[in-house]
């Protein structure tokens, strides 16, 4: 049974943050390469969010607004989004459980407002390559 990505939940109870994705790093003897994500508005929290080596190259890029080699599902995807006239607005990190931090993108087209469940390191990406606002939850900087 597969998770519906376009979904109706709007998360209006949960207040967010402007943040800024500063780096990926891989510290060895580290397991993960690593995104680091700060808040720009006091009391400036920082989070480390654990990345799949593909996705920390991907957001590596994004952070440089450089291409790939080749182009990547990412760059693919603005692309589509561009062609389709549809706007990212912000993506929105709102939780974590087990360790998981469960994101939605955040997009805006003729069909109006949409939201989409994905992993947090691909909605950061898609707002990165796009140059749009990267929002966490407050209630992940207490954690």
């Amino acid at each position: 049974m597969s998770i519906p990505t376009l979904t109706t939940e709007r998360h209006e109870d949960v207040s967010f943050r402007v943040c800024e994705v500063t780096q990926v790093r891989f510290d060895l003897p580290g397991t993960s390469p690593i995104a680091y994500v700060i808040d720009t508005e006091p009391p400036m929290g920082s989070i480390e969010i654990p990345l799949g080596l593909p996705e920390a190259q991907a957001l590596a890029l994004a952070l440089r607004q450089e291409p790939g080699t080749r182009p990547g599902t990412h760059e693919l995807m603005t692309d589509i989004f561009a062609a389709s006239r549809l706007d990212v607005i912000a993506a929105r990190v709102y939780a974590r459980v087990g360790g998981v931090y469960h994101a939605q993108l955040h997009l805006m087209g003729e069909k109006g407002d949409l939201r989409f469940e994905c992993r947090a390191s691909d909605a950061m990406i898609l707002a990165v390559r796009s140059q749009k606002p990267v929002l966490f939850a407050s209630a992940l900087f207490a954690s």
